[in-house]
Parts: C-alpha cells; structure tokens; sequence
C-alpha cells in the first residue's frame, strides 16, 4: 500500500519562494523524475503563511528516504527557495473511505 508524505517548509518571504520555484522549473523536473525512479506517484506544492508545503504520495516511506536523504538537488532548490532549516516531514497511511477519489 501507498503512503502519503507531507512536508513543511519554513520560508521567511512566501512569495519570493514561489517565484523561485518558477525559476528552478527546469530542477525542478529532475528531481521529479528522480523521485519518481524512487517510488513517486504524485507531487504538488502548496503554501501558507509560514511557508511552503508538499504533498505526495509515494510507493513506500522507504522509497521516498531514499530519495530525499541527502539529495543535493532538493537541497539546492530548497536553498534557493529561502527554507529555513529542515522540513517537517509526515508520513501517513492513506485511509481508503466510500467518496475518496
């Protein structure tokens, strides 16, 4: 079964993080297609007021710590984007209910 990965990270301008992700777009398609070498069934970004976030559902926990561990693109756009410190990082068990789609 799946997992569904949600990481938070902290940015102090959350608009000057966005626009770095628009300016990293071509980094931004390799590690997507690294993550999904390791597992990745679907990635989106998202914000709030603290920071950025990404949602993600991946093949097994282990697959995206391979992935993420020491990952020195992720590390350069995450740099880029202003984060400050390391991410929170959940993993959950995805619950399979009558209208989930």
């Amino acid at each position: 079964m799946s997992v569904v990965v949600i990481l938070h990270f902290d940015v102090a301008d959350v608009s000057a993080a966005k626009q770095s992700l628009a300016d990293n777009a071509a980094l931004l398609e390799e590690i997507s297609g690294d993550a999904k070498g390791h597992g990745a069934r679907h990635h989106r970004f998202a914000a709030n007021s603290g920071g950025l976030v990404v949602v993600d559902e991946w093949d097994s926990a282990e697959g995206f710590q391979r992935f993420f561990d020491g990952n020195d693109k992720v590390a350069r756009v995450t740099a880029a984007a202003g984060v400050q410190g390391p991410p929170t990082i959940e993993v959950l068990d995805p619950v399979e209910a009558a209208g989930t789609f």
